[in-house]
């Protein structure tokens, strides 16, 4: 849900960067600078006192810091970082083309890779189907709405076989890692 309502919003902001570098200043600052802050005031300590699974030494600390905490309970702020940068050339590229199969093969291949039973760690290329589900519905908000009103059964079958193709995959994956 939150990577559709940050693809949603991306395209609703996308106006308001001048470039890469501004969108990218603009996605540490919002993104990354509270994960970090989130790590050092939250995280950190509760395992230097709570669990008790870090040393009391510099040197331990940081290297703790700068890799075991990437998983903890702010990975949705780092995760969506890096969905926006991959996504960044690729949706200026769409956009100039124009070309409605080019978004939908980039949507195939995105279905492709949320269905590969990948690794945990690769987050990132999981949630970008999401992301970019709800680029599409920001982009074609008023095609949906116009499409849903004059075809309605249509639009709820489509409706339904999505949902039936993402909790098959869910199933299949689950009963994958389970094999692990």
């Amino acid at each position: 849900l939150f990577a559709f309502i940050s693809g949603y919003l991306y395209y609703q902001s996308m106006k308001h960067y001048s470039g890469f570098y501004d969108m990218l200043g603009k996605k540490v600052k919002r993104l990354l600078v509270p994960y970090y802050v989130g790590l050092v005031a939250a995280v950190l300590p509760m395992h230097l006192i709570i669990y008790k699974d870090v040393p009391w030494n510099l040197g331990s600390i940081m290297v703790y810091a700068s890799t075991a905490l990437q998983g903890e309970h702010l990975w949705y702020l780092q995760t969506i970082f890096w969905v926006t940068l991959l996504f960044y050339p690729l949706l200026l590229l769409l956009e100039k083309a124009n070309k409605p199969i080019l978004f939908l093969l980039v949507g195939a291949v995105l279905i492709g890779i949320y269905l590969m039973p990948l690794p945990a760690y690769t987050l990132v290329l999981r949630y970008s189907w999401y992301y970019y589900i709800g680029y599409l519905v920001a982009r074609s908000k008023s095609f949906l709405q116009e499409f849903t009103q004059k075809h309605l059964l249509i639009a709820r079958g489509v409706g339904v076989g999505l949902t039936a193709v993402f909790l098959a995959g869910q199933v299949f994956l689950q009963r994958y890692y389970e094999k692990y």
